[in-house]
């Protein structure tokens, strides 16, 4: 039951952040901190046309890399979009740019992150941001879309089930990083604000809660825990608020 209601979490968070991409009506998407992610596989299978940017540090990559060829290798497509791996660091200006090489970026694209804002610390969120926004301000038809934890999204999940929490936890403890009070969101307004220091914006946002429902697993979850469990988490499109400026 505990690895059921965790899925809950990891997979609704997927479906929501898949179906803003799709929402986003962009052939092109790069996706920073991939990990061992399928987004980037499954979506070359469903969109013959489009472009996939799956990047990361150069030891992940390396690793995904292989995954991939091997699971290439193993299929039969007559047709898939374009899928490249690239290595970047996304709290480097230039290395972020550089993972957008393989894109059209006269044409729209959108960006991804998963799981990653959570572990940042203040001095590299707001690196990070400083990098995004260059993006989205300096190209017309850029869109972010990502997954912010607030704090009162952590407490939520701390109290939907105590099994739940202390594997949470566990997560964060092995990353040997503050998540918890080094979190500068408090709320969804929070967030908001956060992003106009940028000059970005909110275009959508996507609750978790709407994805629950479309769930399956062998151990039968009512779906009131499984709205418990994501709270009032979301997933967020981002937009900038100066279309057509250049940035710098």
């Amino acid at each position: 039951m505990t690895q059921a209601s965790m899925a809950v979490l990891f997979q609704s968070r997927y479906r929501a952040i898949n179906a803003l991409v799709a929402g986003s009506h962009t052939s092109q998407v790069v996706e920073f901190a991939s990990g061992v992610s399928p987004r980037g596989l499954q979506w070359s299978r469903m969109s013959p046309g489009t472009i996939y940017v799956e990047s990361d540090l150069p030891h992940l990559m390396i690793h995904k890399a292989k995954l991939i060829r091997n699971t290439l290798m193993d299929e039969e497509h007559d047709s898939r979009g374009v899928l490249h791996c690239c290595t970047v660091d996304v709290l480097n200006q230039k290395s972020v740019m550089d993972s957008l090489n393989s894109l059209d970026v006269e044409k729209p694209f959108t960006m991804v992150t998963e799981g990653l804002l959570l572990y940042f610390g203040q001095t590299e969120m707001k690196d990070f941001f400083h990098n995004i926004s260059i993006v989205l301000n300096r190209y017309q038809d850029a869109f972010w879309v990502t997954d912010f934890v607030t704090q009162q999204n952590l407490k939520e999940l701390f109290m939907s089930d105590p099994d739940v929490a202390r594997g949470v936890k566990d997560v964060f403890s092995l990353t040997g990083r503050n998540v918890v009070p080094d979190n500068p969101f408090e709320d969804a307004e929070a967030v908001e604000n956060y992003l106009l220091e940028f000059d970005l914006q909110i275009d959508k946002v996507l609750p978790l809660t709407s994805t629950t429902g479309l769930l399956e697993f062998e151990v039968p979850l009512a779906q009131e825990k499984r709205d418990r469990i994501v709270g009032s988490r979301s997933i967020y499109r981002i937009k900038s608020r100066i279309k057509g400026r250049e940035a710098s």
